[in-house]
């Protein structure tokens, strides 16, 4: 995230864009950052939980059908 916010490549982007395409890049530039937001979310989420069934797995505590 801190990437996307300080790059040079990103900044020149902006320096080049004439008014009408940086009210469309900022716009898809929200839209961007809120997918990638919510996939940084859904990461801290998922890699505890694939921790414990790992631990449940190992430790031979899940029930067998």
């Amino acid at each position: 995230m801190i990437y996307h916010g300080v790059a040079d490549s990103t900044k020149d982007d902006y320096e080049a864009a004439s008014a009408t395409e940086l009210a469309d890049f900022g716009f898809m530039r929200i839209v961007y950052m809120i997918i990638l937001l919510s996939h940084i979310d859904l990461a801290i989420v998922v890699v505890p939980l694939i921790l414990l069934a790992l631990h449940y797995a190992i430790s031979e505590k899940l029930i067998s059908t």
